[in-house]
């Protein structure tokens, strides 16, 4: 990752400190989000677009970022939709069905991306940050599916679980949930999880990365010798090619010359 995705962050977060006023991030918008009021949240700011435009607000469930932050490297958006075509997961706790369920999840991964983007102590690179909202959003599906609506309390047992009933992650997916771990400072939720966990103490099988074939050093540098060979003596040859191209070119053109003047003249071809 180099580090131009990284200053695309910078920059933003730079840019946002110009628009606040006073340090809105830190004395009001972090207090907002920790206490977890999904109403009072509502209509508070969670980027400020300035030049008289309206700021996105914590209540969208889209935050059109590519609109206004496009320049900075910010080219996606952010989509916390986890319903596909408005469809609705029926989500049943302690034998009832809820409606609406995937609300506290959807807000829950709302305070995770602010977090990642104003408040914890490391810059991710912004393919990272929209990463692990990808992630994370499979697993809040999942989550809905099997009757789980919030992530407070979230736990390795329950991750492995998951696991064990056909949820499937990789290695993108497991540092996503770490990091929603570790922002637990920044969350109106606590997770579970006193420990990092990895592939094998959630009992995940993970793809091995794909393996090519090395080619022995003898072999290679026989093959560019060979190659090299070739080239030199098809080199010899490129006044007479270079000759040969251009009587090729000539007649085709003194041919297509000689069709319009015919059609021209009315004689047959």
């Amino acid at each position: 990752m180099t580090r131009k995705y990284y200053v695309e962050v910078e920059k933003f977060q730079n840019q946002q400190k110009e628009y606040a006023k006073a340090n809105y991030y830190d004395e009001v918008l972090l207090p907002l989000i920790k206490r977890g009021d999904w109403t009072e949240l509502e209509d508070v700011p969670v980027a400020l677009v300035g030049e008289g435009k309206a700021d996105i607000k914590f209540g969208e469930d889209r935050w059109c970022f590519s609109k206004h932050f496009k320049s900075m490297g910010l080219d996606k958006d952010f989509d916390f939709n986890l319903l596909d075509d408005a469809a609705e997961i029926p989500v049943y706790i302690n034998g009832a069905r809820m409606v609406g369920a995937e609300q506290t999840l959807r807000n829950q991964l709302k305070c995770f991306i602010v977090a990642l983007l104003y408040f914890v102590p490391k810059t991710l690179a912004v393919n990272t940050i929209f990463n692990y909202l990808s992630q994370n959003k499979r697993l809040a599906r999942f989550m809905l599916m099997n009757g789980i609506d919030s992530f407070d309390g979230f736990s390795p047992q329950i991750m492995k679980e998951f696991i064990s009933i056909g949820f499937r992650t990789n290695e993108s997916g497991i540092a996503a949930i770490n990091s929603l771990n570790s922002a637990h400072a920044f969350l109106p939720f606590s997770m579970d999880m006193d420990i990092v966990i990895t592939a094998s103490s959630i009992g995940a099988k993970l793809k091995p990365p794909q393996q090519y074939m090395v080619v022995p050093p003898r072999i290679y540098m026989g093959l560019l010798e060979e190659f090299s060979n070739i080239v030199d003596e098809l080199y010899k040859h490129r006044d007479e090619v270079e000759l040969a191209m251009r009587d090729a070119l000539d007649t085709s053109a003194n041919g297509r010359e000689f069709m319009i003047e015919s059609i021209r003249n009315g004689r047959s071809t």
